[in-house]
C-alpha cells in the first residue's frame, strides 16, 4: 500500500511539474509575442503612418491624392490598432490603468475622425451626438481612447452599405450614479443573444461575422477598459424591423 501512495505521488508530482513547465513556457512566448509587436511591427507601422500624416499636409488641390492618403491612413491605423488591442489584451494586469481628468470631447476626437473616414469608404450614413459642456472625467484616455474606436469600428465594419450608424455621448443618471455613456447604434445583423453574456470573451467569431475582417479581441478590448474604469459594457438589439444592435461603454462620471 505504501509503495502504491508513493507511485500515485510521484505521478501528481511529475504532472505538477509538467503543468509548470508549459506555464513558463507560455510565458516565455507571450513576452516574445510582445516584443515582436512593440519593435518588429508597431514601431515600423508607427514611421508610415508619420510619413504619411507629412504627405497629407503638403498636398494641395489634388483630390484623388488626398482620398488614397487618407484610405491608406485608415489602413494602417487600423493595423496599429489592432497592435495595441493584442498589447492591452496581454498586458491586461500588468500595467493598471492610469487615470487622469480628461476632457472627452479631445479623447474622443481621434476616433471620431477616424469613424467620419471609415464610414465614408464604406458608404455608411454616420451622426455623431456630442454636446458641449460635458464635464471633464477620470480616464485612462489612451486605454479609453482604444475601446472608444473598437465600438465604432465594429458598428462600421458589420453595418450594411447605405445603412447608418448613429454615436452619442453623455452624462447620464443611473441609481444615483452619474455615468459617461457612449452609445453606439449599428444597421448590422445583431448581437446573437447566445453569446451576449460572453461578451468580452477573447478570439470569439459568431457566426456570420467570418466575412469581416478582425482578429476577435475588439470587444474583449472594450470589456477590460470598462473593467478598468469600473464601468461596464452593454449591448441590446436596436428595436427596429432592419435589425441592429446598440453597444453602450459606460464609465462612472
Amino acid at each position: 500500500r505504501a509503495a502504491r501512495l508513493y507511485q500515485s505521488l510521484a505521478e501528481k508530482l511529475r504532472a505538477l511539474a509538467e503543468e509548470q513547465r508549459l506555464r513558463e513556457r507560455a510565458d516565455h512566448d507571450r513576452q516574445r509575442l510582445l516584443s515582436m509587436l512593440v519593435h518588429d511591427l508597431k514601431n515600423p507601422l508607427a514611421a508610415v503612418l508619420a510619413s504619411l500624416e507629412l504627405s497629407l499636409e503638403r498636398i494641395a488641390g489634388d483630390d484623388r491624392l488626398e482620398r488614397l492618403l487618407r484610405t491608406s491612413m485608415a489602413s494602417a491605423r487600423s493595423l496599429a490598432g489592432m497592435i495595441d488591442d493584442a498589447l492591452l489584451v496581454y498586458r491586461t494586469g500588468d500595467t493598471p490603468a492610469t487615470r487622469r481628468t480628461e476632457d472627452v470631447a479631445s479623447v474622443l476626437a481621434q476616433p471620431f475622425e477616424e469613424a467620419r473616414w471609415l464610414a465614408a469608404a464604406r458608404q455608411v450614413d454616420l451622426s455623431i451626438d456630442l454636446p458641449d459642456g460635458l464635464p471633464p472625467v477620470s480616464l485612462d484616455a489612451g486605454r479609453y481612447r482604444r475601446a472608444a474606436a473598437n465600438i465604432l469600428s465594429n458598428a462600421l465594419k458589420f453595418s450594411r452599405r447605405g445603412g447608418d450608424v448613429r454615436v452619442s455621448v453623455d452624462v447620464e443618471e443611473d441609481g444615483g450614479t452619474p455615468w459617461l455613456v457612449l452609445r453606439v447604434s449599428d444597421s448590422g445583423p445583431g448581437f446573437p443573444e447566445s453569446v451576449r453574456d460572453r461578451i468580452g470573451t477573447a478570439y470569439q467569431r459568431f457566426a456570420g461575422s467570418e466575412r469581416i475582417p478582425g482578429t476577435g479581441l475588439g470587444l474583449t478590448v472594450v470589456a477590460a477598459v470598462a473593467a478598468a474604469h469600473d464601468g461596464q459594457v452593454r449591448v441590446e438589439p436596436r428595436g427596429r424591423p432592419a435589425g441592429g444592435s446598440v453597444f453602450s461603454l459606460r464609465v462612472p462620471a
